[in-house]
This record gives structure tokens, sequence and C-alpha cells, in this order.
């Protein structure tokens, strides 16, 4: 799965917004009036490889620059091992991300919830559920993962607890986090069964005779 570099003001390279692709951008600035005032309020990144343009703007009320060209959703497409019980949280989050930071963390949230009953947890709360996870052997980097997407979207529904407007980049890497699960934990595990399903069946018995006196 290509890595998504998310698009940021004056970043040299990230995901073009048109052609998806992990591309060096140009960046140049355009100064508009404001009554006897000309400030630095637009600016433009083309992109090297398709040579598409995208157009970022800087509100005079909230001091953020922000890409206002093509309209799009920023955050990463999920992955296609994604179980499908998880897809609806995860688009829904997709969908107000660039919106709502704090929406879409209490949506990953529920996304890594369902993500752990198909991994086997049917614990009622999810911090039991990751609980019995890594008592089932899970890596300390996927426990990690998954307690970043349940406590930060835990604290987003908690006023006071998260200030996620100054930290929508790290919302927007919980959804990475969920692909790097589902990759660690479905898509690798998928491919190396499918490889081994390939050795004929009598070796697979002997393989098997081989592990059981261990």
């Amino acid at each position: 799965m290509t890595q998504y570099i998310f698009p940021k003001m004056q970043k040299q390279t990230f995901t073009c917004p048109h052609c998806n692709a992990h591309s060096a951008m140009s960046w140049s600035w355009r100064e508009r009036e404001f009554s006897q005032q000309s400030e630095h309020n637009l600016a433009s990144a083309t992109c090297h490889g398709c040579n598409q343009f995208s157009i970022w703007h800087l509100s005079r009320i909230n001091p953020e620059w922000v890409m206002v060209h093509p309209q799009i959703k920023t955050a990463p497409l999920p992955s296609p091992d994604l179980p499908e019980s998880c897809k609806r949280p995860y688009m829904e989050a997709r969908d107000i991300a660039d919106r709502s930071p704090s929406g879409a963390a209490a949506l990953l949230r529920l996304c890594i919830d369902h993500l752990c009953l198909d991994l086997g947890a049917t614990q009622n709360k999810l911090n039991a559920k990751i609980g019995y996870l890594v008592e089932q052997g899970f890596p300390v980097a996927i426990q990690q993962a998954l307690d970043s997407v349940r406590v930060i979207g835990n604290d987003a529904v908690h006023p006071g607890k998260l200030d996620l407007d100054d930290t929508a980049e790290v919302v927007k890497t919980l959804f990475t986090l969920i692909n790097i699960i589902v990759n660690d934990r479905i898509t690798q595990p998928n491919l190396i069964k499918g490889i081994y399903d390939l050795i004929p069946e009598n070796q697979q018995n002997g393989i098997a005779q081989r592990d059981s006196k261990k």
C-alpha cells in the first residue's frame, strides 16, 4: 500500500490531490487587497508529476492555511482488507476529518472497537478488548497503535481533555495507524497463508509433525 503523505502548506512533497502520486511541489504566493492593506493570503502548489495545482487560502479570522481547491478528503483511503464492520465509521470519519477532527477521532475510536471484535476480542469495553489482544501476543507496536486511537478518540468527545484544533495532523495520522494494524494483523497473514497453501499437502503434514514434536 502506497504511503499517503498529507498535503500541508509549504511542504516540498506530498500526495497530489489530482494524480494521487507522491510528488514534489512548487509553491507561489499572490497578494489580495483588503481595504488599504495588501496581504499574501493566497498560494498555489504545482505538482511536478501532473502539472496540476492546488490553491491555498489564509483566513484573516482563523490564521491557518487551508487547501480550498480541489475540495478533497485529505485522509487516506482504508486498506482493502479493512473488515466490512469497520468501513462505515472509517469512511464517515474520512468525510468530516478536514472540518471536524474531533468528530473524526471519535468515529475512528468506534472503528477500532469493531476491528478488535473482528480480531477476536469480545469484551464489553474497548480497553479490555485491547488488553485481551495483548494477552494473545499482539506486538507492542500494534498495542500502541490501538491505544493511540482509543485514547485520542475517547478524549475527543470530552471537552477540555484534548485540544484537537491544534492537533488535526495527529487525527489524520490515526487513519494511517488503523491501516497499519490491518496490514499487520490481516493483510500480511493472508498473504503468507496464500503462499503456504501452495505447498503440497503431504509436505504440510510433514511440517505439522515436525512442529508437534516441540
